[in-house]
């Protein structure tokens, strides 16, 4: 397959790469700021006013706080490459990643795959153990 094949393979894939933060109780601010990574998804704290995607008011409170950060990958087939890139990014906050999942939070690297094209791709067990030692789950979505 010559590199055109592939640019033609690969047009029109796209998926997303989500990086989810729980927490029981975390200013998504420090989130931000240990990390070193904007949010770019949705983000509240615990006890703030509920609303729906559009900012209409829902009933109740945030019973966790919430920060997402999302990269989207168009033309490109192999999606466990940015999964790496943003684990590259993560390793300098190893301490506050285990101590946020000590004190009762969740950090997900989540796929968001669509699905009408077939796309897949393998990640390495070197990589799988490094999420481990952060403490890091892994998420597949097909929608």
């Amino acid at each position: 397959m010559t590199d055109d094949d592939e640019e033609n393979e690969n047009k029109g894939l796209k998926y997303v790469v989500r990086l989810l933060i729980k927490h029981p109780s975390i200013d998504p601010a420090v989130v931000t700021a240990r990390l070193s990574i904007n949010p770019s998804g949705p983000t509240w704290t615990v006890g703030t006013a509920r609303t729906n995607p559009k900012g209409t008011p829902l009933p109740g409170v945030y019973r966790e706080s919430v920060w997402s950060h999302s990269v989207e990958v168009r033309d490109k087939r192999s999606f466990f490459d940015e999964v790496v890139r943003l684990l590259d990014r993560l390793e300098p906050n190893a301490e506050f990643l285990r101590e946020l999942v000590g004190s009762g939070g969740r950090a997900e690297l989540i796929l968001h795959l669509f699905g009408d094209r077939n796309i897949g791709d393998s990640i390495g067990w070197e990589h799988l153990s490094r999420l481990a030692a952060l403490r890091v789950n892994l998420g597949v979505e097909v929608f």
